[in-house]
């Protein structure tokens, strides 16, 4: 964990600090359902009786599974029973309902240690701007007996707008323990288009709610950064991206927490579900670029979370810690390739490389710049040269993989008694060595694209695209059924592919 911290805050050395912003909390009010005739309910009762049941009218347009919620506290299982009403009351008139099979609908491991549920519903054709809407929850019992409960909302819009995404995601890892991820997920560059974010996040006053929360809650919320910078760089200027440490957790989902969450969604099926402008474009390239940014950001949400969530919840006792960066096509610079696979106290996988974006026989220049001048073969020798008998080559056995690696990739497998030891020293010195080189001279330093023309750039642009999909090809289709099933992991990739758009990778 310290290694990955210390990876992490090397990953953050291009990026600005967070800052914490203070605002005088407001009075505790219920949110109104919207309507997408723009108007709200003049009903000033709550979106959901004070039952713990859910409704009928819930229950007949999502799958039961979901509704349940019975990993969570009462609050935490109420607060998301209103922000599902609040979504439902605003767009349900324009979704179908639910028709995923029962055991995609609740799926679990085969001792029952680890459960979860996966609902979809798509949009009328030709009736919505919604594109479908995902809600799930996954519980996991972990070896030390405590548990991981994951609660996650995502509602994506089609290109007849250029409206943002939701995404809401909580992560409780203990009674006393909570990461919340919310977001209007922005489907424009925000430096490109300051309209765009005058219009979706200034005017709506969403950095408020932000601040709210960090004013209510004071010491015991802290920022939360994600692994993967992918996903740091999809998120707006005004996500609320915290974990919360509190014996009162309880308390503030009943109260801030969850007024501050319901005001957001209610904001977003208002302004966006509800309310979203059409799409104004400068023609069909526009439009193109939308629906590619979209694209990726649904691929990378299947990659980061099936990929890093799923097989350590319904797996063997395998622990997996990924980081990817993707660099843009402004420069010809490597991506990075970070991946710990540990399947026992005594064996891990480790897995690190710069991966080349250029043919290294047809461009030796790129070789010696980024391989050669950088020395990254003796980290390697280093590692062997330390490790000696206790370290063997590990070999993928995708054999696009390995044609994707470098020459001085680290792939090994290692076995010790020590293992702890050797991620705390040699093993980690290495990996913490590569992944500043990389920062260094290609995450910050990288040389602009230098190509032959629009021609060289497309072959650049087209190998990144290969790379990232075949990431997620063997990430789902090779991994993740050895690891979790194939049954399952099949029956829940195959929904969620299909609903994003990119079945077949």
């Amino acid at each position: 964990m310290a290694l990955l911290v210390h990876t992490n805050i090397l990953l953050s050395a291009c990026s600005t600090p967070s800052v914490r912003l203070h605002l005088p909390t407001r009075a505790k009010q219920p949110v109104p359902p919207f309507s997408c005739s723009m108007t709200s309910s003049s009903d000033p009762s709550p979106i959901l009786p004070s039952s713990s049941s859910s409704s009928p009218l819930l229950q007949n347009h999502w799958q039961r599974p979901l509704l349940e919620f019975p990993h969570l506290s009462p609050s935490h299982r109420h607060l998301m029973l209103e922000i599902i009403s609040a979504v439902d009351s605003g767009l349900g008139s324009q979704l179908l309902p639910s028709t995923l099979s029962h055991d995609v609908a609740f799926f679990h491991n085969p001792t029952s240690t680890s459960q979860g549920t996966l609902d979809i519903r798509s949009a009328l054709p030709n009736h919505s701007k919604v594109d479908f809407i995902l809600a799930s929850w996954l519980h996991s019992t972990l070896p030390t007996g405590a548990s991981l409960d994951i609660a996650t909302i995502f509602a994506f819009l089609n290109s007849t707008t250029d409206a943002p995404h939701l995404s809401l995601e909580f992560i409780r890892s203990s009674p006393t323990s909570l990461v919340l991820l919310l977001d209007f997920l922005p489907r424009r560059d925000l430096v490109l288009y300051p309209d765009y974010l005058q219009a979706f996040y200034d005017n709506t006053h969403l950095d408020k709610q932000r601040q709210r929360l960090h004013k209510a809650l004071g010491p015991k919320l802290r920022p939360f950064v994600s692994s993967s910078l992918y996903i740091r760089s999809v998120l707006s200027p005004t996500a609320i991206s915290v974990s919360i440490e509190s014996e009162e957790l309880d308390g503030m989902l009943a109260g801030e927490v969850g007024d501050v969450v319901k005001e957001v969604v209610g904001l977003w099926v208002k302004e966006c579900g509800c309310g979203g402008r059409e799409f104004e474009d400068g023609g069909e390239m526009e439009r193109d670029v939308l629906m590619r940014r979209d694209y990726l950001i649904k691929t990378k949400a299947i990659e980061v979370d099936l990929s890093a969530n799923l097989p350590r919840m319904f797996g063997a006792s395998l622990d997996i810690a990924t980081i990817f960066a993707f660099l843009n096509s402004t420069t010809d610079a490597p991506h990075l390739s970070l991946e710990f696979i540990r399947s026992s106290p005594t064996s891990l996988v480790l897995l690190l490389d710069f991966l080349p974006r250029r043919d290294l026989v047809l461009y030796p220049d790129y070789l010696q710049a980024f391989y050669d001048n950088t020395h990254l073969d003796k980290q390697r020798q280093r590692l062997h040269k330390a490790l000696g008998p206790k370290l063997r080559p590990f070999v993928s056995s995708s054999l696009y993989i390995r044609s994707v690696l470098s020459p001085t990739a680290i792939s090994v497998s290692i076995e010790s008694e020590e293992l702890d030891g050797m991620l705390a020293g040699e093993v980690g010195d290495v990996v913490k060595e590569v992944v500043g080189l990389w920062v260094k001279e290609c995450g910050c330093g990288g040389r602009e694209f230098e190509g032959g023309g629009e021609m060289e750039r497309d072959v650049l642009m087209k190998r990144d695209y290969l790379i990232k999909t075949k990431t997620i090809e063997v990430d789902l289709s090779a991994n993740l059924p050895r690891m979790f099933g194939p049954d399952v992991a099949g029956r829940v990739i195959e929904a969620i592919q299909k609903a994003f758009g990119v079945a077949g990778l």
